[in-house]
């Protein structure tokens, strides 16, 4: 008998131990609201995503995408606890994993999320203003002219000249092209924070400030001159900044 209510009592346990575990740990809206998340992926698929989401103090939900043809996916939808509403309806269910991790469900997927840094609202204005220049800046571009005669893209593109084609494609990749060329010199990942644009390969970061931007006309200032390129001219160049001055060709 006593085998047998310690067996009952076994099984009470584990039952209850899975119950916890598939409703996930308890959580407030401070735990939510005190820190930026990253969804880098959906259960089952090899997908990267790398989306970043906030929960305001304000009961508002804001998603971001660096690698989408918009930074801004959705802003100022609602969230109440553990639900994110959108027109009415729910868009996502929240569950704790532990505290550091949450799921998003919505009716056929599941997103993963890490917790990231302390939560700062500057961080969804930034999203919000960049993302005109975002939507702008997506196609293809034809460097028209420069104001010195020959330029360089680290690490690849040792000779970039007028005719050169820059590629920024939705996805947050920028693709350059030397003149007449078919195969891009360099790949980068790009993102563009207010007046400056910010390429990034491997662990090197390349800032161009933006002088003038509208949808068909693009000035950037450089200071990437080539190599081998030791007269005055270049060196000043490269100390003061030179620009690159480009027309649109493809959206």
């Amino acid at each position: 008998m006593k085998t047998v209510i310690t067996i009952i009592f076994s099984l009470l346990i584990f039952v209850s131990c899975k119950q916890k575990e598939k409703s996930g740990i308890e959580f407030s809206d401070k735990y939510l609201s005190s820190h930026e998340w990253v969804i880098d992926s959906i259960y089952g698929s090899d997908e990267f995503i790398r989306d970043w989401i906030y929960f305001t103090p304000e009961q508002k939900f804001y998603r971001f995408s660096k690698n989408n043809k918009s930074y801004v996916i959705d802003s100022a939808l609602i969230w109440k606890h553990n639900k994110v509403f959108k027109n009415n309806s729910q868009l996502f269910k929240i569950r704790g994993i532990d505290s550091l991790n949450i799921e998003l469900k919505t009716s056929d997927k599941i997103y993963f999320a890490k917790r990231w840094n302390t939560f700062h609202r500057e961080q969804i204005e930034r999203f919000i203003k960049n993302n005109n220049f975002k939507l702008k800046i997506n196609g293809k571009w034809k460097l028209d002219s420069l104001e010195i005669k020959k330029a360089r893209m680290p690490s690849y593109c040792n000779e970039i000249t007028s005719g050169a084609i820059f590629d920024f494609e939705d996805n947050g990749r920028l693709k350059v092209y030397q003149k007449d060329s078919i195969n891009y010199c360099n790949k980068y990942s790009y993102r563009i924070r207010e007046k400056e644009i910010s390429l990034l390969e491997y662990d090197m970061i390349l800032n161009f400030p933006i002088i003038e931007f509208d949808k068909n006309k693009l000035i950037l200032e450089s200071r990437y001159i080539q190599k081998n390129a030791m007269n005055e001219k270049s060196w000043k160049a490269k100390r003061k900044g030179f620009n690159l001055y480009f027309s649109r060709i493809e959206r």
